[in-house]
């Protein structure tokens, strides 16, 4: 696995995401698999470790929303959300930066809002890179799931 190309191994999880009546890229699916492919021993376990990247989650691990999700959470989320609202460069580089220099500011520790900010863009505590996830998503659908996330869960 680790010896193929992205773009050979992309071309074989198109198929699959064919098959779940996905359309992306293959620009897209080539940058999603550099960030999973390492952790995958099949092309068919890529859709249990990047689901997330194609469509939002529809539920909450239970177990991670108890533990990440307190008082006080959707606040952090809100703030979050304004604070990705006014991202222009939606870089993973700038949104690190901006996020992680929020939470200094806020004196916040960061357990506080990556572990919710997480749970949010991916329904469960796992995944690449997180401020990868969130550039690749994009604004306006970051924005949405931190919405249903302040909806479901609070």
């Amino acid at each position: 696995m680790q010896t193929r190309s992205d773009f050979e191994l992309a071309s074989q999880y198109q198929l699959i995401l064919k098959e779940k009546g996905i359309e992306a890229s293959s620009h897209y699916v080539e940058e999603v698999i550099k960030t999973i492919k390492e952790r995958a021993t099949f092309v068919n376990d890529f859709w249990e470790l990047s689901s997330f990247y194609f469509v939002k989650p529809t539920t909450f691990d239970e177990k991670a929303a108890k533990k990440a999700w307190k008082e006080g959470t959707s606040e952090i989320m809100e703030n979050i959300k304004v604070l990705l609202e006014g991202t222009e460069d939606f870089s993973q580089e700038t949104l690190q930066e901006n996020i992680k220099k929020w939470i200094t500011d806020q004196e916040i520790g960061f357990g506080k809002v990556m572990q919710p900010l997480r749970l949010t863009m991916v329904g469960e505590m796992k995944g690449p890179d997180l401020f990868h996830i969130i550039s690749s998503i994009g604004k306006k659908e970051a924005i949405k799931r931190i919405d249903f996330a302040i909806e479901t869960l609070s």
